[in-house]
């Protein structure tokens, strides 16, 4: 199958056909993470959450494939195996400074900032028009009917109600990134 093939039987969920085809790409991922200190069930692992951050992105209205599709996916792994690799370090420095005082406040600090990374994460994973209208609440700082003018909502309480699904989108990704 070609790569937008691919994409569209995602998007429609034909996702046993679109399976066989991205199980191809295994191999490279598997050689790469072997090489980095990994295993074979390690592989496995890292493929099988490539795969479902692939099929959340793909179905996603927004999401256009920039790169050959088996870039992209090998992206996803090794990103997310670097991930692994850091986290693992992270523990071991955690362990190994739990004692102390200033290894306490550490492992706080790792745990937060694995919360703000899982946090960006799940924002990026929602919907363009929610993305913007977050960014505008929170960042830029425009009241709601601000915000409903500029994202063309018919009024200050649609936009409430809007921002208001958003963040329990978010919430929901969120809890599902563990």
């Amino acid at each position: 199958m070609k790569d937008a093939e691919i994409i569209e039987g995602i998007r429609r969920g034909d996702y046993s056909r679109c399976a066989k085809s991205l199980y191809g790409y295994f191999p490279v991922i598997k050689k790469h993470i072997l090489k980095n200190s990994g295993n074979k069930e390690e592989a496995e692992d890292v493929f099988q959450d490539a795969l479902v951050i692939l099929f959340r992105k793909a179905k996603s209205n927004d999401f256009v494939l920039k790169s050959a599709l088996n870039t992209y996916i090998f992206g996803i792994a090794q990103n997310l195996w670097h991930e692994r690799l850091r986290n693992m370090n992270k523990m071991q420095a955690s362990r190994a400074l739990h004692e102390t005082r200033a290894g306490e406040e550490l492992k706080d600090a790792i745990e937060e900032d694995a919360r703000v990374r899982r946090a960006y994460e799940a924002v990026a994973l929602l919907g363009q028009k929610c993305r913007d209208l977050l960014r505008l609440f929170y960042f830029k700082k425009l009241s709601m009917v601000q915000i409903a003018s500029e994202l063309g909502f018919g009024s200050e309480q649609l936009a409430k109600n809007q921002k208001y699904r958003c963040i329990e989108k978010a919430k929901q990704i969120y809890s599902t990134l563990n």
